[in-house]
Order: structure tokens, then C-alpha cells, then sequence
């Protein structure tokens, strides 16, 4: 989302821009979550998160990503 709303506000960058740029963003697809939405009176882009655990011996990822949505 970040990368997507920066490249979006252009050269000069500010915080108003990002902002705009972000809030521009209706269901974007980030190809891990669920599509993600900001707006006005939206700031939270997706309720839940992955919880995935890292091997750091091997450095990777270890077992299957879960999804969990906060109560």
C-alpha cells in the first residue's frame, strides 16, 4: 500500500499527496490479503493480519501462513 500510494502522489511528494494518493486506493489488490480500501473515514486496510513463523537457522518462512481476525 505504501509503495503503491508514493508511486502514486508523483515528484512532489507531501503528506497531503500520500494521503490523497492513499485514499484513492478502493479494494487494491496486494496479492496477501484480502483486497484493501482507504478512505476519508477509513484507515484501517484489512481486519486481521497473517501470523506466519520464521526459521532462522534456514532463514525462511516455517509451516503454512494463518490468518487471524482480531475478536
Amino acid at each position: 500500500m505504501l509503495v503503491q500510494g508514493l508511486k502514486e502522489s508523483g515528484r512532489r511528494l507531501s503528506r497531503e499527496l500520500l494521503i490523497e494518493a492513499l485514499e484513492g486506493l478502493y479494494e487494491y489488490s496486494t496479492g496477501l490479503t484480502p483486497p484493501l480500501t482507504f478512505g476519508p473515514n477509513r484507515r484501517v486496510g484489512a481486519h486481521g493480519a497473517y501470523i506466519v513463523a520464521v526459521d532462522l537457522d534456514e532463514r525462511r518462512f516455517a509451516g503454512d501462513p494463518v490468518w487471524v481476525e482480531p475478536r
